[in-house]
């Protein structure tokens, strides 16, 4: 019976103060946390559990690819061969060509994202430089814009919460590139494991990312 009024009385501070109910595994805003130990202990499984990569690549071409033709066009973002024939084929693929793309695009940023894990780069203790070459990168890893360095995802903020998900905002510092990218990233949870299914401010990353700051087109 005395350990009820202490009980009580921390249970009706979640209640009255839902900020501190927002801490812990169940807290969205740590998502990014997970991921950087990911990065620094070397667990691709940990990083993919984190991302819904299918969902990543279908809202980016399905919401963005204007934005990417017109940078493209302009000379912003050069593209290696495999990327620049996959743009092409989903600029006139019909809609089992466009899936065929997708699942292609995925397949790569799997890749990238487990060589970049695995082999310690994203970390910054990538190596030796044969076995790396072992290693297989994806077209991603051949992307004159995408660093394999070091990468470090800054203090998150919660910004919304409700029954479709989350949006958080960060920053990932890239030190390949010596600078940070602010990330908006629209999460859902799936199976009890909050997962990145969209980046929300595709066109603000794309300005920082061709150095930009005017309004694209």
């Amino acid at each position: 019976m005395r350990y009820l009024l202490p009980l009580f009385l921390f249970c009706q501070i979640l209640i009255l103060c839902p900020a501190l109910a927002e801490t812990g595994p169940d807290n969205p805003a740590d998502l990014p946390a997970a991921i950087q130990r990911a990065i620094d202990g070397q667990d691709s499984a940990l990083a993919l559990d984190c991302l819904d990569l299918d969902s990543l690549v279908e809202t980016l071409l399905n919401k963005n690819l204007p934005l990417i033709n017109e940078q493209v066009r302009q000379g912003r973002l050069v593209l290696n061969p495999p990327l620049a024939l996959a743009l092409a084929a989903m600029n006139t693929a019909g809609t089992a060509s466009g899936t065929m793309v997708k699942n292609f695009l995925t397949a790569e940023l799997r890749k990238f994202i487990v060589y970049g894990v695995e082999s310690g780069s994203f970390a910054g203790r990538p190596l030796d430089k044969d076995r790396l070459q072992q290693m297989d990168g994806g077209v991603f890893s051949h992307l004159g814009q995408v660093s394999t360095a070091r990468k470090v995802l800054g203090p998150t903020v919660l910004l919304k919460r409700d029954e479709a998900g989350a949006l958080v905002r960060t920053e990932l510092f890239d030190a390949g590139a010596r600078r940070s990218y602010p990330l908006e990233l629209r999460l859902q949870k799936k199976q009890d494991q909050w997962q990145i299914n969209e980046i929300e401010n595709v066109e603000e990353l794309a300005r920082t990312l061709t150095g930009n700051q005017q309004p694209l087109p």
